[in-house]
């Protein structure tokens, strides 16, 4: 069950070196703490190095940040999520903790390869994966710099709530219906938040899901059968997802940080840019740039955000890219920022 669970949202997680340019090496590791195997794909500049680098978690494409940032000489890691290979159940299973601890494991194997200067490693996260990129950067042994593309500034509780109302929007649902999938989504939230991942937690989901005389839509990580939608929401995972709040990791951040919004959907913009700039001011980094670009950040790597990504890192590593990474904080934002973003 947990194959067709997770189906469409682990074709989203597949390896991303097909679609990359240049060879890709396969790299094998584990998580130091659980032990479950992870993989990815290394991507090497010309050159013998020692090179910056970067660990990149997105469920986008990542063919034009490759190429990017291999011309400028970086080493780019792009792990392949737990689950991917055959072993769904291994997401669903998997706290964010866990996930953050992927990440340490990802960026502490890429510091050991010679043609990496392990003290210019930095993480690149994008959409959904910015929330566990914030965890991981907030560990006993942070990156050099931290770049979230479309941060998250709320549980994903009030996205999911979102979410659901404009499908049922779109859907042309009858304004009782409508009324009854939010009574149905906020019910969930409140089991999902009290007994998340636990048995009893699925048994209080099935009994709301069964009576419910309409249910949330599906999409390509939510199944339509009842089964589905009872695994999918009782997991460790999705409990992780309602109830983390972004903003509380974003307030104890203390490495260089970069924080890219795209003013489309405005809606989204509407809802995260708020909290994301309160915490960004909040945290005890001196060098957090919140720079809003033009277009969509989430689901690709539009040329204005490779741009906004270059023209923060440049002052931050040197014109020519050998020197040591340091925190600029009197740095100006780079161009492609519209006004009026920044913390403070």
């Amino acid at each position: 069950m947990l194959g067709g669970v997770l189906s469409g949202l682990l074709i989203a997680c597949s390896a991303p070196s097909a679609e990359a340019q240049g060879t890709a090496e396969t790299l094998l590791y584990r998580n130091a703490e659980d032990g479950t195997p992870l993989e990815a794909a290394l991507y090497l500049p010309e050159g013998p190095g020692p090179h910056p680098a970067v660990v990149v978690l997105s469920l986008a494409g990542v063919s034009d940040l490759v190429e990017r940032m291999r011309a400028a000489g970086w080493a780019v890691m792009v792990p392949v999520r737990r689950g991917t290979a055959g072993t769904p159940e291994r997401l669903l299973q998997a706290s964010f903790q866990d996930l953050a601890a992927d990440v340490q494991a990802a960026r502490a194997h890429l510091g050991e390869r010679p043609e990496v200067d392990a003290d210019r490693v930095g993480l690149v996260a994008q959409g959904g994966e910015t929330v566990v990129g914030v965890l991981a950067a907030g560990g006993s042994d942070p990156p050099a710099f931290l770049v979230l593309l479309s941060a998250r500034g709320v549980p994903g509780s009030e996205t999911f709530r979102h979410e659901q109302r404009a499908s049922a929007t779109a859907r042309g649902l009858a304004p009782g219906e409508v009324r009854e999938l939010e009574e149905l989504v906020q019910r969930l939230m409140e089991v999902v938040r009290a007994d998340g991942g636990t048995d009893f937690g699925a048994y209080r989901i099935r009994a709301l899901l069964e009576a419910a005389g309409v249910r949330p839509r599906q999409s390509s990580s939510l199944p339509a059968e009842l089964e589905g939608q009872v695994e999918f929401f009782s997991s460790v995972w999705w409990r992780d997802h309602v109830v983390v709040d972004p903003t509380a990791h974003l307030r104890q951040l203390r490495v260089p940080t970069l924080v890219l919004m795209g003013t489309w959907p405005s809606d989204r913009l509407g809802i995260n840019l708020p909290p994301v700039r309160r915490a960004l001011e909040e945290a005890p980094t001196a060098d957090a740039t919140l720079c809003v670009v033009e277009g969509r950040v989430e689901h690709a790597f539009p040329g204005v955000a490779l741009e906004a990504l270059e023209g923060w890192l440049g002052p931050r590593l040197g014109s020519d890219g050998a020197a040591p990474f340091s925190s600029r904080p009197e740095a100006a934002a780079p161009p492609v920022c519209l006004a009026g973003a920044e913390p403070g």
